[in-house]
């Protein structure tokens, strides 16, 4: 009787354990995860992150932005994104200004299913960052 109940707690804590290796192989690290195209939920703008490290940004009514993105962990990002200065605004700005706004970030960055939620300490231009908060879906 007690070898076999050996055998049975063996035989469970083994299944156990394969069972927590199977799902944990399941997920998906952060900087994998996040691959993709994402749809803001406030503005509609959409943001994709490609595996190559680029990320591209579009939104209604506003110039295209391009730039790159880099994993520190797998919760925490930075990014630096430059778009072409819009004509109307080259006149309005000091000379020797850059034909180019570039936006650099610190992200925190959450990833649940379809789902992520982005906290950003943002500065454009290298002005002090300001905090900004995100919400996408994914796009399919």
């Amino acid at each position: 009787m007690k070898r076999s109940s050996n055998k049975f707690v063996f035989i469970t804590g083994l299944v156990a354990c394969c069972a927590a290796l199977l799902l944990s192989s399941c997920t998906k690290k952060t900087s994998e995860a996040i691959i993709g195209k994402w749809q803001d939920v406030k503005d509609n703008s959409v943001t994709e992150f490609k595996s190559d490290g680029t990320v591209s940004m579009t939104g209604p009514g506003a110039p295209a932005m391009t730039g790159t993105y880099k994993f520190t962990d797998d919760t925490h990002f930075s990014a630096s994104v430059s778009m072409p200065m819009p004509p109307e605004a080259k006149g309005k700005v000091p000379a020797g200004t850059p034909d180019t706004i570039t936006m650099t970030a610190d992200c925190t960055v959450k990833i649940t299913g379809d789902e992520m939620d982005i906290d950003a300490k943002m500065s454009i231009m290298g002005q002090p960052p300001q905090p900004d908060h995100s919400h996408f879906k994914r796009v399919k």
